[in-house]
């Protein structure tokens, strides 16, 4: 008989998209599976439709609690699921039919088996995902710091015999995936990083009011930000520390790329220290210098002429 895989879908207010995301795994070719609900406190009619699938489906579970973030979330539905294998999958996002079955039949013990995701933007625009099919762990880490791939959850297979000592910290609201990826990594030991190379893809849509593109509570993402790549250095004992500060800098700049006000700016170069960006990217280098002038007409300045800096390079 097959594993049974348990599939994990945080909810917050996500009513538009959430039909779409239930449905993409009921539709899936691999039967045996519990599908976790999990309801973060919505104030939408999120509720009204995870118990209209509840009732119609056996294998649909759903769970109420109040409103503690995503990594809280994930962690209730870690708790609560009775399968082998765990997938993650966000409410506003869809799977393709084969997703599942492919990471089960493709699974290997010390080995984190996952798909490429194709990204959807607006107006239905697309772009599939470019990774090799192999990373060693630490090639995997380099990778996600230099932002050459996501460093999401979502997109693997894992066992949930190997998440005894693994949690999301939900102390953490930026990059808390990046951390649980590199603790499942190094606390298993795994071996490598394989993703597919097959048609069924996570579907990733771009959703502007999701929690994480939300331009609100800039200081509380950047206090976020330095905590968690902070705890990312000691946890790898200082092995990545120039790619660390690095990815500081570079989601640094974008989150202060949604703010126009200079009473941020000011509060930012007050309690935030940066480096000089280190590689050979212009436009980071050129954020780091006009950031460290300690000057917010400068770095306002920057962000004017961002659209033009980057036709230039």
């Amino acid at each position: 008989m097959n594993s049974k895989v348990s599939i994990i879908i945080p909810i917050y207010n996500t009513e538009k998209y959430l039909n779409r995301c239930i449905d993409s795994v009921l539709n899936q070719s691999y039967n045996n599976l519990e599908i976790l609900l999990i309801n973060d406190g919505s104030t939408d009619n999120s509720e009204k439709i995870c118990k209209e699938y509840e009732k119609k489906y056996s294998r649909i579970k759903y769970i109420k609690k109040d409103n503690s973030g995503v990594s809280d979330t994930r962690n209730k539905g870690i708790k609560e699921s009775s399968g082998k294998y765990i997938f993650f999958l966000d409410s506003d996002d869809y799977i393709d039919s084969g997703v599942i079955e492919n990471l089960v039949n493709n699974y290997k013990n010390n080995i984190l088996t996952g798909i490429i995701a194709k990204v959807i933007e607006e107006k239905n625009t697309y772009y599939i995902e470019k990774r090799n099919n192999k990373y060693s762990p630490q090639d995997f880490i380099k990778s996600i710091l230099n932002s050459k791939i996501n460093g999401y959850c979502w997109c693997y297979l894992y066992e949930k015999k190997l998440l005894k000592s693994i949690k999301f910290d939900n102390k953490i609201i930026y990059c808390e995936d990046v951390l649980f990826l590199c603790d499942y990594i190094y606390i298993n030991n795994i071996k490598y990083i394989e993703y597919l190379n097959i048609n069924e893809y996570y579907n990733y849509c771009f959703n502007p009011q999701s929690v994480t593109k939300a331009n609100n509570n800039i200081i509380n993402k950047l206090d976020s930000l330095y905590k968690s790549m902070n705890i990312l250095n000691e946890k790898t004992n200082g092995k990545y520390k120039k790619y660390i500060e690095n990815k500081k800098i570079t989601l640094f700049e974008i989150e202060l790329s949604k703010c126009s006000d200079k009473k941020v700016f000011k509060e930012c170069l007050k309690k935030y220290k940066l480096r000089i960006y280190k590689d050979k990217s212009i436009q980071y280098k050129l954020f780091s210098l006009c950031y460290i002038t300690n000057s917010s007409t400068i770095l306002l300045g920057y962000y004017k002429l961002k659209k033009l800096i980057k036709k230039i390079i």
